[in-house]
């Protein structure tokens, strides 16, 4: 999918959520603090010129459910040297009854090869901003992000061909559409530190009413990690209209047609996206088992199984028990863990800078001397309860700037609890899917520990295990939840026994 299409997928997960999410399993990537960033804010990228003859640039009305969030802007420009881009994306909405405005800004320089060179990102939301930049130099991307609560260094292992989205579509223009013909492509991009292949097909043709006029375009699907979407494209691979099965769709306009109208404010996300549930959950601190049957989950969702979840697939959608787990009195090792099975979860990540000397002074505070990881479990998590207003906030969930602001949703919590638990050693992970709430279910975050066995906690809360209405969907930490914006409008779930 287009660039800038992503970014907007990206914001729709945000307004369910409450996070701008990203797709990499960092458990297993050896993600480094420092490394050669140096300034990197400061990266000279050269200016689009509109002037120059290898300029493009076009508008976007993106409307969610007909009803019109926002807009895009995407240009990009051919020249000797390679390729530049340029993105701006403005994104009204309401979450949870607040209006909220986010705007994003990107651009960057691809080598003649259409390879990653250097980028820098922008995102502004209400009372808060974040800025990234990054260089790729051989087998190494050197990023740094920088938000209110300071700035991340950080350093990864990328391929040396970096293929971004911005390349895709000058690509398939040197190679020209045919009708049939798939495409695969391995796809680079510098803010969710992953490669994946996305895969390009070329369905056919379709007349298609572009602004009361009929154009015959290519009907265009590509999928990429479990995310389809629909594009039209004429001949030159200039995209015209762009739609996914979440009712999430970009239509070419011109430039003052795409900034005008905009709604998003009316449409609340949160409630949009809500899982409509058949049956009652009463008295819920009481529960300690629940069945549910879930349909829609799709592909990629076969297996829920794990922790206090049992899942046993059905000729249509899953039964998955939740069993409350009881937490030990004790942990089987004493802080720091030291064993291997476990120790990625220790490790610092992009917006979690473990080792950053504010997140460990305040750990050691909270715990004190405690060597026993259940006690600094519950230390942990009810200071994060303690010390977090609860406010809905639309922007990354940052470690830094959840410690520095005090403040935060679901998502601030969780990964502030994660941040805090690695710190001191103490393996922690992001459990992200659903949670019920007054007759239906709404996306959550909440935290795992590793105590000598996985144990629940939600700081929102201070629940130490959570109840059994939180559904896992995914686990990890940011990298899992892009594979959830595939299931937003989908699902049903029926509660079939509680006890």
């Amino acid at each position: 999918m287009t660039r800038i299409f992503k970014l907007t997928i990206v914001i729709v997960w945000l307004g369910a959520i409450g996070w701008l999410a990203a797709k990499t399993d960092w458990s297993d990537k050896d993600v480094r603090a420092g490394g050669e960033a140096g300034d990197l804010l400061a990266l000279e990228i050269k200016e689009l010129d509109p002037g120059a003859a290898g300029y493009e640039e076009a508008w976007f009305g993106v409307y969610l459910r007909d009803v019109k969030v926002g807009y895009t802007r995407s240009a990009f420009e051919v020249y000797e040297g390679g390729v530049l881009f340029a993105d701006e994306v403005r994104w009204d909405m309401q979450v949870m009854g607040a209006k909220r405005q986010i705007l994003m800004k990107q651009r960057g320089e691809l080598d003649k090869n259409h390879s990653l060179s250097r980028m820098h990102f922008r995102l502004e939301t209400e009372g808060s901003t974040l800025e990234a930049a990054a260089r790729h130099r051989g087998k190494l991307l050197d990023a740094v992000i920088v938000t209110a609560g300071g700035e991340q260094n950080i350093q990864l292992d990328v391929p040396e061909q970096l293929t971004t989205p911005a390349a895709v579509y000058l690509t398939l223009r040197e190679k020209g559409l045919k009708v049939g013909a798939e495409y695969r492509f391995d796809i680079f991009d510098p803010f969710v530190q992953q490669s994946s292949v996305m895969t390009v097909n070329v369905e056919g043709t379709e007349d298609l009413d572009i602004g009361g006029k009929t154009r015959t375009l290519y009907r265009v699907s590509q999928n990429m990690l479990g995310n389809t979407s629909t594009m039209w494209l004429d001949e030159k691979a200039r995209v015209w209209r762009e739609q996914t099965a979440e009712g999430l769709e970009m239509r070419r306009e011109s430039a003052e047609q795409a900034g005008k109208d905009i709604r998003g404010g009316d449409l609340d996300i949160g409630e949009l996206f809500a899982v409509r549930v058949v049956g009652k959950l009463e008295n819920i601190p009481s529960l300690r088992e629940v069945t549910y049957r879930i349909e829609g989950l799709g592909d990629g969702f076969d297996d829920l199984s794990g922790l206090r979840q049992s899942a046993t697939s059905l000729e249509s959608g899953v039964r998955l028990t939740l069993a409350r787990e009881e937490v030990p009195a004790t942990g089987s090792y004493e802080l720091p863990y030291t064993g291997s099975e476990y120790a990625g979860f220790l490790k610092a990540e992009p917006f979690v800078p473990v080792g950053h000397p504010k997140l460990t002074e305040q750990a050691r505070k909270i715990i004190g001397d405690e060597k026993d990881p259940v006690a600094a479990a519950r230390a942990l998590t009810t200071w994060v309860f303690d010390n977090l207003a609860k406010q809905n906030v639309v922007g990354v969930p940052n470690a830094l700037e959840a410690l520095e602001t005090r403040s935060g949703d679901c998502n601030e919590h969780a990964t502030l609890l994660v941040a805090l638990a690695r710190s001191v050693g103490l393996p922690a992970r992001v459990a992200v899917g659903l949670v019920h709430l007054q007759g239906s279910f709404y996306y959550h975050a909440w935290t795992e520990f590793y105590v000598g066995q996985w144990v629940s906690a939600d700081a929102t809360v201070d629940q130490m295990p959570a109840d059994v209405t939180r559904i896992r969907l995914a686990q990890g930490n940011m990298g899992e939840q892009a594979k959830l914006t595939s299931l937003l409008g989908k699902l049903q779930i029926t509660i079939e026994e509680a006890r």
